[in-house]
């Protein structure tokens, strides 16, 4: 890993404990053992290694809504564990990648200091996985899967369970915690296909 790799993954770390502004330049030099000299060589300030990781973030965070947007596409029908596969995939490649993980800890944190990382926390956090999940239900309600007019309030049903139960374990840092979540997401799946299905 080279460098600017190895002071990017530092400051995530770092940002995601403990917010971005309560980490130092010479914190994430010190984590990667480097002077501060060397970090301003790959990055101009603090600013822009946030920005740089913000980048990344939008950049992987958007890849896996395209892929899901890509599968929704070619969706006919949906069989009971395909739904349940669909669902826990959500949890296991979104929110629980590493990264995305680390993201959405400094953004928890620094939501509360920086009106653009509180947007972007909603963003990415709420709004987008929302209309991912409408489009969703809409396209389900197409093959007689679920009843029409109601994907939105579906969605709701549908997404605001798993984000409660990612919340209860976050931050999620051991494997019993991302276990716990994995098995109440697809008990919630189960019980959501009972009651919704026509």
């Amino acid at each position: 890993m080279d460098t600017g790799e190895q002071i990017l993954q530092a400051a995530l770390g770092q940002f995601s404990r403990r917010g971005y502004h309560a980490v130092s330049i010479r914190d994430i030099c010190g984590e990667v053992g480097i002077r501060e000299s060397s970090l301003y060589y790959h990055f101009k300030n603090k600013r822009a290694l946030l920005d740089a990781l913000l980048g990344r973030f939008a950049e992987k965070a958007g890849r896996f809504t395209s892929l899901l947007d890509e599968g929704m596409a070619q969706l006919t029908e949906l069989e009971d564990e395909v739904f349940l596969r669909v669902g826990t995939g959500y949890v296991q490649g979104y929110l629980l990648d590493p990264e995305i993980l680390a993201f959405f800890g400094m953004l928890r944190i620094e939501r509360e200091h920086d009106p653009a990382l509180a947007a972007l926390y909603r963003e990415w956090y709420f709004d987008r996985p929302l209309q991912f999940q409408t489009r969703m239900f809409a396209r389900l309600s197409q093959t007689g899967r679920f009843p029409a007019g109601q994907e939105q309030r579906l969605a709701l049903l549908y997404l605001a369970p798993i984000l409660f139960l990612y919340e209860r374990e976050f931050p999620l840092d051991s494997a019993e915690a991302r276990a716990r979540l994995l098995e109440a997401v697809r008990r919630h799946l189960e019980d959501f296909l009972k009651e919704h299905h026509p």
